[in-house]
């Protein structure tokens, strides 16, 4: 998947399965009788291979509580704060671009079937968001089809409290901090990734499908820029964890993380927090 890919898949925004399949990357950390489930999502998918397993969603509506990015009334907010952040009343983007630039920006706005005058007054960084699902809505990816979803079509069925780690105003932000300093930096990084983007989009979903999470880390962090990385994944991640240390260890309740699966691995993700906190760390994640 291209950087910029990878980086809104990290930042953003059901049916009840039936099915014993399996595809998921899912880890099992203990502190003594306390148990966490910490479930790396994908938040777009296709096919039936992309449905979690009836023991994960299980574990979902069990447990004493559940984190996730968002909860669903910020999902709601997601949207008008996008919106308001988005969009400009002037110095339109295009005015900063070389001309060039601007050429090959409207080929590609074109091929993704987005007329050029529907996006002039927006941030270049949700131009790219848009660009992004309408690609992979292209490819057959589906929001509905994301773990999210399938979450959340089981909401009204959940045992525990529903907390979310940040607000969609927090999560914009990240997003906004993670772009270039100008607009003809920004498209030119958007040009150059769309070049590459539809072969890892489907390599991204592969890994996720095995359980690979090494894998799918590799690729996000290929090419992602350190200011990126750490508005993105590396901040967000430690401020995670600052939420999280305090119920460490101090019951014996389970407790459920649905988060971006590119918030668990690295130098700050999620996993290799919980082990630096003293937790026994079990893969638990689909193997094909």
């Amino acid at each position: 998947m291209s950087k910029l890919l990878r980086t809104m898949m990290v930042a953003l925004l059901g049916l009840v399965w039936m099915t014993s399949a399996q595809a998921e990357i899912l880890y099992k950390a203990k502190f003594g009788e306390q148990t966490w489930w910490i479930l790396g999502t994908i938040h777009v998918g296709t096919g039936d291979e992309m449905r979690l397993a009836d023991s994960t969603i299980e574990a979902f509506l069990q447990s004493d509580k559940v984190w996730m990015e968002l909860t669903p009334s910020e999902m709601e907010q997601a949207a008008m704060v996008m919106m308001q952040h988005g969009m400009r009343s002037s110095n339109f983007f295009p005015s900063n671009l070389e001309k060039d630039t601007w050429a090959a920006l409207q080929t590609q706005l074109m091929a993704a079937g987005i007329q050029p005058a529907q996006i002039v007054a927006l941030e270049p960084w949700l131009l790219e968001l848009m660009m992004i699902m309408q690609i992979a809505a292209q490819q057959g990816f589906d929001a509905e089809m994301g773990s999210e979803s399938q979450l959340m079509a089981r909401i009204g069925d959940m045992q525990g409290e529903l907390i979310g780690f940040e607000t969609a105003e927090e999560q914009i932000l990240a997003l906004i901090a993670s772009a270039a300093e100008s607009d003809q930096a920004q498209i030119e990084r958007l040009l150059e990734q769309l070049e590459i983007g539809v072969d890892q989009l489907h390599d991204m979903k592969d890994h996720w499908v095995n359980g690979n999470l090494d894998a799918l880390m590799a690729i996000m962090m290929e090419d992602l820029e350190p200011e990126q990385r750490e508005a993105m994944l590396d901040q967000r991640n430690l401020n995670w964890m600052a939420q999280l240390q305090d119920y460490f260890g101090t019951t014996s309740g389970t407790y459920f993380i649905a988060v971006g699966a590119g918030h668990l691995g690295g130098e700050t993700g999620l996993i290799p927090g919980f082990e630096a906190a003293g937790a026994t760390i079990e893969n638990h994640s689909s193997q094909r």
